[in-house]
């Protein structure tokens, strides 16, 4: 799948796209593009077990610290897109990079970078909390 970066995990969600997420061209407006990128990180967030509650529970949150979008072909009103997001690390960062395509064509690729912060403090922690690696870790073997 991702070409120039081994995914410890993956997932791939398809979307149809929306009226509401065109411009007045038919166009998909760029910033939607990160929209979906989240729907497919969520996706396999959540098939690796961890969930939005298990990632509250470790008593920190995980602000979006670097993302990346590069756009090769555009999306219309009602194109199916398949989004494809990797784990690419979990141990001091959650990194995953996407991929969305239409018709084995790629639109668009990608990666954010998530960082661990203290809920309380607002510290930045040097790992992801140890259960959510856990989680992740059947995903490395």
């Amino acid at each position: 799948m991702f070409k120039r970066m081994h995914a410890l995990a993956e997932c791939s969600i398809t979307l149809s796209v929306p009226f509401y997420d065109v411009d007045g061209l038919g166009i998909v407006w760029h910033g939607n593009y990160l929209k979906y990128c989240e729907n497919a990180r969520d996706a396999l967030y959540d098939k690796c077990g961890c969930t939005s509650q298990v990632m509250a529970a470790t008593g920190c949150i995980f602000p979006i610290v670097d993302l990346r979008l590069s756009y090769y072909k555009s999306l219309r009103y009602e194109d199916k897109a398949e989004i494809k997001a990797g784990l690419i690390d979990c141990e001091t960062r959650l990194k995953v990079a996407y991929e969305i395509s239409l018709h084995g064509d790629l639109c668009c690729s990608g990666y954010t970078v998530q960082a661990a912060v203290d809920r309380l403090t607002g510290r930045l922690q040097l790992e992801v909390p140890e259960v959510m690696q856990q989680l992740f870790a059947p995903a490395q073997q």
